[in-house]
């Protein structure tokens, strides 16, 4: 797998960013896809047409945050532009990690740049690195080493506590402001690009801030980092620990207002940010469920109206404009549900494609060459309201696996309407295929 690497070394986003200390041009990279992993060609012709370069993907942000109850992150002594693209599969410790906080309920990644516990014995057989733990509600936890030998010993009893205060009071004792931004550049170029820009903003203006005390406003910072989080089309992601709440679509010329709206803050919130930017760039926070943060969103968004102005309205947040509406896609086995903010007049393949829900490719995008946005329609408690099957997509559904010849259709062709929208409302599922 590490050999993926080789597929496009001469190209490396981690080589251009550090040889050349120009500001990359996101209206001239273009990418490619090999396998799972995205590559870049970068031109350095212009810098950021910044403030006005539009996000990598429009999809609506709220209810793409994972849902957990803890973030440990791994120190590396490298950063993240030159690590490889799967680190769990590279590191064998963080490969036994992440699925020890999956069990657990929580998040693992590797961070540089946040710590001076920083070193490690990366990607051998004997492993050992500095870690940092963050959990909702309390303080973070520094561990000065973790190994697989003594990864339970040290990890369950911290995560298995069950003295969680309020936020505001966690932050009353030690008033902690911790910035994370995906960096990983040979996962994605995209966060290898904007990420690096934006992190790089961050650290300028919490250094411009900072009082003599090594504070800002009282507020212990830290910027740091990490590896791959989800969501590359959402760049540049940045998570702020320990509040948990993440925001994508980032550029540098958000942050001075970005690090003001959190400073200006009595305490930390609770539920979505009370300001117009980081509402705007509000993906959810970690104690959430994706619809949890879809609805928050929502309410919060609607409240807003009354007193927004003509010259700042609501759908600034999703530059196509129209009408929205949630569709909520079931996993294959029914255990699970995926509700996604969609627009009237896009495809179901369009709205599941862009939040990532697995089982749906998109492969031909749409021209009906393939079967890899098949999905099932119920027919309970009514069939879909949706327009009668032609001959080309029926020709194409013969390809798809495990077809239920009542419920199989191609995502592709089914527009998202509003007498859709509730008719899954009521009761009608939209199931995601096993493969």
């Amino acid at each position: 797998m590490l050999s993926l690497r080789s597929i496009w070394q001469e190209r490396s986003i981690a080589s251009l960013l550090t040889n050349s200390s120009a500001p990359l041009s996101i209206s001239k990279i273009k990418f490619c896809h090999l396998s799972s992993i995205s590559c870049a060609t970068v031109s350095r012709a212009q810098s950021y047409p910044d403030p006005y370069n539009p996000p990598f993907d429009p999809a609506p942000l709220p209810g793409s945050a994972p849902q957990h109850n803890a973030l440990l992150l791994l120190h590396s002594s490298s950063r993240p532009v030159n690590w490889p693209a799967r680190m769990e599969i590279a590191s064998s410790l963080m490969g036994v990690i992440t699925r020890k906080m999956k069990a657990l309920g929580g998040l693992a990644n590797f961070a540089w740049g946040i710590n001076k516990l920083e070193y490690g014995v990366e990607w051998k057989d004997s492993e050992e690195f500095a870690a940092t733990l963050y959990r909702r509600g309390m303080p973070p936890v520094d561990i000065p080493s973790l190994t697989t030998a003594n990864m339970d010993q040290v990890l369950t009893p911290l995560l298995k506590s069950n003295s969680m205060l309020p936020l505001s009071q966690a932050n009353d004792q030690g008033r902690n402001l911790h910035f994370f931004v995906c960096t990983h550049g040979e996962r994605d170029c995209r966060c290898g690009a904007v990420g690096v820009e934006v992190a790089n903003a961050l650290r300028e203006e919490l250094n411009r801030l900072k009082t003599p005390d090594g504070t800002v406003d009282g507020w212990s910072f830290k910027v740091g980092e990490v590896g791959h989080v989800g969501g590359h089309k959402f760049a540049a992601n940045v998570l702020v620990y320990p509040e948990g709440h993440w925001y994508g679509n980032l550029r540098p010329s958000d942050i001075p207002s970005f690090v003001r709206d959190h400073l200006d803050r009595t305490s930390t919130s609770e539920g979505i940010p009370p300001s117009t930017l980081l509402r705007k760039h509000w993906r959810g926070s970690m104690h959430l469920s994706g619809e949890e943060q879809v609805r928050q969103y929502e309410m919060a968004t609607k409240s807003d109206s009354a007193s927004v102005t003509s010259s700042e309205p609501v759908s600034s947040f999703n530059p196509r404009g129209g009408d929205e509406v949630i569709i909520t896609y079931t996993s294959h086995d029914g255990k699970a549900k995926h509700p996604v903010i969609a627009k009237i007049g896009e495809s179901l393949m369009e709205v599941a494609t862009r939040a990532q829900l697995e089982g749906i490719e998109g492969v031909c995008e749409g021209k009906l060459e393939c079967a890899t946005c098949h999905v099932y329609l119920s027919q309970n408690p009514l069939p879909a309201p949706v327009p009668k099957m032609f001959d080309e997509e029926e020709d194409m559904l013969e390809y798809a696996l495990f077809r239920n010849e009542a419920e199989s259709r191609l995502g592709c062709q089914i527009k998202v309407t509003k007498e859709l929208a509730k008719w899954n409302q009521e009761g009608g599922v939209i199931r995601l295929p096993r493969y």
